[in-house]
């Protein structure tokens, strides 16, 4: 439980200091946890798409969540899912930073 509650202290850290309009993508091993920052209005199917790029890299996800922030000027998906080898994981991070 801590070690979850400090992964979100991280991801919330490095949401709060990136700049806006900027996506980010934070990782962390053992279960994959993934935030995004996404512009708003998010795209249509942003979710579903980062879903996806878990899906097809063969990671199995657990919980997944977006939300708008900031009064919509930005929206953030976040995804955990099950451990991925360190490669399968960078390739995941890759495609949730190509989603339009």
């Amino acid at each position: 439980m801590r070690a979850l509650e400090g992964t979100a202290a991280a991801l919330e850290a490095r949401c709060s200091a990136a700049r806006p309009g900027r996506r980010e993508v934070a990782l962390s091993r053992g279960t994959v946890t993934v935030s995004a920052r996404l512009p708003a209005p998010e795209p249509a199917g942003a979710l579903r798409r980062v879903v996806e790029a878990f899906e097809r890299r063969g990671a199995r996800v657990l919980v997944a969540t977006m939300a708008r922030r900031g009064g919509g000027e930005e929206s953030g998906a976040a995804v955990v899912a099950a451990a991925a080898a360190p490669d399968v994981v960078e390739m995941i991070r890759a495609d949730i930073a190509s989603i339009n």
